[in-house]
């Protein structure tokens, strides 16, 4: 009979496969319920759930909202672990997400900025030549996806869609500039070179 080249004891491979079996059981035992028995489609809507919540945090900041607390922070990871937290009810996260996007829209809607994700910044003209011409309120047509700014030759705030119904004229800025407001905001959107017939305000 041929003899095993180690001896009785911790070193023998019995011994180490033992041991390896027993730290994998202890691994498992201790792992939270959620993480041992995670679904995968539930797994994959956190993941959703949790980047649309730093998405709607960001804004938050963004917009200068001042809403505070776990529901509004930026730390994706808080977010996961809460959602995976809900034991595959689906229903929680979607309740948060819902108030989260129905808060930002109140203080969109108060600070007359559009809930929109920011453009590219379009080529603009001097804002020192005239002061804005008042229009009376006229229906505008909204032909093109339009970036909108807080003035003319100003900062970006967000983007008219196009086709926005319920757009109006409130006043001009020459003949590239539009100050606009909408049911979900107001601010100046450019109709100039390269952009001609992006909005059309009677």
């Amino acid at each position: 009979m041929r003899k095993s080249n180690f001896a009785p004891g911790f070193g023998s491979p019995i011994a180490v496969r033992l041991m390896q079996r027993v730290a994998f059981a202890a691994f498992v035992l201790f792992l939270p319920s959620a993480v041992q028995a995670v679904d995968p489609d539930f797994a994959s809507f956190c993941n959703r759930y949790a980047s649309d919540a730093v998405d709607q945090a960001t804004k938050n900041q963004q917009m200068k909202c001042g809403f505070e607390g776990p529901r509004w922070t930026t730390n994706r990871e808080d977010h996961f672990n809460w959602c995976i937290g809900q034991d595959g009810v689906y229903a929680p996260p979607t309740i948060e997400g819902e108030s989260r996007i129905a808060e930002l829209q109140k203080c969109a809607a108060e600070a007359n900025k559009p809930v929109k994700k920011l453009g590219k910044r379009l080529p603009g003209t001097s804002t020192t030549s005239t002061l804005p011409q008042t229009t009376p309120e006229h229906p505008c047509n909204v032909k093109k996806d339009s970036v909108v700014y807080d003035k003319p030759d100003g900062s970006e705030i967000g983007e008219l869609a196009a086709k926005t119904q319920g757009v109006f004229l409130l006043a001009k800025q020459g003949d590239n500039y539009f100050n606009v407001k909408w049911p979900a905001g107001e601010g100046w959107v450019f109709s100039g070179p390269g952009y001609e017939d992006a909005i059309e305000c009677p």
